[in-house]
């Protein structure tokens, strides 16, 4: 990392306090780029089924090529090896679920009140679940390239289906 950004060690953790607040800036990077993608692409719809696929999708473009910023984004923290995230980093992170869920949230709602979302649909969690999945689809890609045995179905083909099962599901 420093050799690319032209730094010694040295001059890299001159500004941060070491290789774990090093990690947690470039995860929040990501995190940010990833929500503003979300966000500007929901932004584009009318309503809570073309943003949940906006979501869906974007959430997949987002890594498409870049599955090692995915990595470090979501499988590094879970990883029981790692340092856990002081809360007070946490918080920096909070806000960006507005971004991701926030935004479909309030397009799903509006469906609500114009009678068009069923009752028993919860559209955070709906938001939530949406992007979940997504994230499972990268997770499973991200699996099968690092054991060189890709999956047999196209990121393309599944976020269809996945889109198709949110769809139905948003239907009243």
């Amino acid at each position: 990392m420093a050799n690319e950004l032209g730094l010694t060690k040295a001059a890299l953790y001159y500004y941060f306090k070491g290789k774990d607040a090093l990690l947690f800036e470039l995860m929040l990077h990501l995190l940010l780029a990833e929500g503003a993608a979300i966000e500007a692409a929901v932004s584009e719809t009318d309503n809570g089924a073309d943003a949940v696929e906006a979501q869906i999708r974007t959430t997949l473009a987002h890594y498409e090529g870049r599955l090692p910023d995915f990595r470090l984004v979501y499988a590094i923290p879970t990883d029981p090896k790692a340092t856990p995230i002081p809360n007070e980093l946490i918080e920096q992170v909070r806000p960006l679920n507005d971004m991701v869920y926030g935004s479909v949230e309030k397009r799903l709602v509006a469906d609500r009140e114009r009678g068009e979302l069923p009752d028993d649909v919860h559209p955070r969690r709906l938001a939530f679940l949406s992007h979940m999945s997504a994230l499972g689809i990268l997770t499973m890609r991200s699996m099968t390239e690092q054991q060189g045995d890709p999956l047999i179905h196209s990121t393309d083909d599944l976020a269809n289906d996945l889109v198709a099962v949110f769809r139905k599901a948003i239907r009243k």
